[in-house]
């Protein structure tokens, strides 16, 4: 047995999964997300944000849509969580300067990450805060993450005898899974029959409800706004081969391997309904639940493509461009992504408004 185990994880100790990923993921040596991953954003870590600048662009509308209908709150915070490789705080940045320079003036702008890495050199002066915990108190704001509550240290689970038992790990000549019956819903009060098919593997965290409820104790009013890979019950239901397991993505290819060696993404596929169960149950009101596709096309991205197209750009980079930017809405790319957005203490506020006030923007290429 490699060293990488053994110095970590004890013989004939029985572990969860997510000890596991929490070491591999952030130990500040080896870890997938430690500093020390030179190459993170050259290699297996391409997200929508890196994608096409419109991305950052849409998003922007909708921050300052939000920032409109909340009254034009006087220290506004704009928060991104997990934002490491600052792809996208950047790229926002540079639209809302486009969007409203004033309004950006008066931002603070926050990075809320584990292992953050200011590989773009924002020219921007940031008020940066580099921590795990969310511990802000009675702020007004618009916080925003991409791709974050997937990479949350997770269990693995599984129902069997009409039980839930949860998988664990030994190391004994190779690493060995054993069954442990849970007495309890794994899933906290979430309770659904398609997360009780019979053996089928799932995961979860319960530092989703730990995030979501700080981030509602901290905020006195304002947005959420969160994008990942996952699935919804009813694609469950409709499918239940979708993959509730652990995805592996070693050298930017999938891996079956769920114990790597070597450094490697180790994520979820997050549900999206039991993410917006939490944000209700701690009190959030749902805006938004749905298809990356959709969302852009709410606001506004194919005016956005139509007034490029017509645009004085260069005819193969405008080419390249409008190729990239329907990769966004593509659902076999990355429209099928989710995307879920909840406020608090905003009144009245509908995704309807929200569309409705940035359709009143210009929109500047």
């Amino acid at each position: 047995m490699t060293d990488f185990f053994t110095n970590r994880f004890s013989y004939n100790n029985l572990y969860s999964y997510d000890r596991f990923m929490e070491y591999k993921l952030y130990d500040s040596k080896v870890g997938y997300y430690s500093k020390s991953n030179d190459t993170l954003w050259e290699s297996d870590y391409y997200t929508s944000p890196m994608i096409h600048s419109s991305f950052a662009y849409m998003l922007a509308r909708y921050i300052y849509s939000s920032w409109i209908l909340m009254r034009k709150p006087k220290n506004f915070y704009l928060i991104e969580l997990g934002g490491g490789g600052l792809y996208l705080i950047k790229e926002i940045i540079n639209s809302l300067s486009v969007i409203s320079n004033d309004f950006l003036k008066q931002c603070n702008i926050l990075i809320i990450d584990k292992n953050f890495k200011n590989i773009l050199n924002i020219d921007h002066e940031l008020n940066l805060v580099i921590s795990d915990t969310f511990c802000l108190n009675n702020i007004n704001g618009f916080i925003i993450s991409n791709e974050l509550f997937d990479a949350f240290p997770f269990k693995r689970l599984t129902y069997k005898n009409n039980k839930y038992h949860e998988i664990l790990f030994k190391i004994n000549d190779g690493i060995n899974e054993e069954l442990s019956e849970v007495d309890y819903n794994p899933f906290d009060s979430f309770n659904d029959p398609n997360y009780m098919i019979e053996n089928k593997i799932y995961t979860y965290s319960h530092l989703y409800k730990t995030m979501i409820k700080n981030i509602w104790e901290g905020l006195s009013s304002g947005m959420i706004l969160s994008f990942d890979y996952g699935y919804t019950t009813k694609q469950l239901r409709d499918n239940n081969k979708i993959n509730t397991d652990a995805r592996i993505i070693k050298n930017k290819n999938l891996s079956y391997d769920l114990y790597p060696y070597e450094k490697a993404d180790i994520s979820a596929f997050i549900n999206f309904d039991l993410l917006n169960y939490i944000h209700n149950e701690v009190g959030f009101n749902n805006l938004f639940l749905g298809k990356q596709s959709d969302f852009l096309t709410q606001l506004g991205i194919k005016k956005y493509a139509e007034k490029f197209l017509d645009s004085d750009v260069e005819l193969t980079k405008k080419a390249k461009s409008l190729r990239i930017m329907q990769d966004l809405v593509d659902d076999e790319i990355f429209g099928n992504y989710l995307v879920l957005s909840a406020s608090k203490n905003i009144e009245n506020l509908t995704q309807k408004k929200l569309v409705d006030k940035i359709d009143t923007l210009d929109i500047t290429v």
